[in-house]
């Protein structure tokens, strides 16, 4: 019932929706008592509570969670989030898969159509995959030979949706699945790998393995604990500094960090202390380096055919 123009929600829209669903759910519960809005009294608690209930909902929409075993206040904001996007003809990035899946399992012209499209379905980085999308791959290639591509180690995105158990509901689900476990590590070295492995180990929730470093030991790993992000620029900052004083050239310094935000910390701070640099990367990824004036594990695999899987 979508146009083909349909809108898609952004995390901006989609925050939105869910603060004035978080005010009804209020009103409802206060009875036209006291209410905070969002834009009146304390905006951080404010915040900090849209933000939780915006997370719990697209873990909510990437697991395919029924409406009916949410908690109250999470459940009143689903159907007021899902009755917007409806009024809006709207979709946002977890009800386009969902959509999608839901397409390919009722809607017979779309199923004789894509179901015998792919003969090989490659998945990537599997660890960061929802249940949805899980049911996406296999109702788009119900006769394909599926490979996926993963390491439960590094399922790092829980609040988007990911859900490290898929490897086990891939296993159930290809019950004859050939699983390769790729174990030499050929990217770090000797003291990361072992500290990595050290710490992973605590987590009970993945799969026994043993990786093996195939560089040579490397330096100590050196662990400094800042007060907040102000403080890491500045020490990160005067480290680049000593280190030129020393001898070191800044061809020779890097500066690694994950968000934009970051970057821009250290950017600001280069140029306030007169810093030479160059930035890279920030177009490519969400992430990036910055760097000071630069120079000129494990996987599943499954293949075959005709119902033969691999597990990498």
């Amino acid at each position: 019932g979508l146009p083909e123009d349909f809108v898609l929600f952004s995390g901006g829209r989609q925050r939105k929706v869910v603060t004035a669903g978080l005010e009804l759910f209020q009103q409802s519960k206060n009875q036209g008592g006291g209410v905070a809005r969002a834009g009146g009294g304390n905006m951080q608690v404010e915040k900090k509570l849209v933000k939780r209930v915006c997370q719990a909902l697209i873990r909510a929409l990437a697991d395919g969670t029924v409406v009916e075993n949410m908690v109250e206040e999470l459940a009143f904001v689903y159907r007021y989030y899902k009755a917007t996007l409806l009024e809006c003809k709207s979709l946002d990035m977890a009800n386009i898969v969902g959509e999608a899946s839901r397409l390919l399992r009722e809607h017979p012209p779309a199923i004789a159509m894509y179901g015998s499209m792919f003969d090989h379905v490659l998945v990537d980085e599997f660890q960061d995959t929802s249940k949805s999308q899980l049911m996406l791959v296999t109702a788009l290639a119900p006769r394909a030979a599926i490979t996926v591509v993963g390491d439960d180690d590094q399922t790092i995105f829980g609040f988007n949706g990911s859900n490290h158990k898929n490897f086990d509901l891939f296993r159930a689900q290809y019950p004859h699945v050939r699983e390769l476990r790729l174990l030499n590590n050929y990217r770090s070295s000797g003291v990361i790998v072992e500290a990595s492995r050290a710490l992973i180990q605590h987590n009970k929730m993945r799969a026994a393995k043993m990786q093996k470093p195939v560089a040579p030991p490397g330096l100590k790993i050196q662990v400094i604990e800042c007060r907040n992000e102000t403080c890491e620029v500045r020490f990160v900052v005067e480290n680049i500094k000593a280190r030129v004083a020393a001898g070191t050239s800044y061809k020779d310094l890097a500066v690694l960090y994950r968000t934009q935000k970051t970057g821009r910390l250290f950017q600001a701070q280069m140029r306030k202390e007169k810093l030479p640099f160059n930035v890279h990367g920030v177009r490519v990824a969400r992430g990036g380096f910055c760097l000071a004036e630069p120079g000129q594990g494990f996987s599943y695999h499954s293949s075959g055919h005709n119902g033969e899987h691999a597990l990498l």
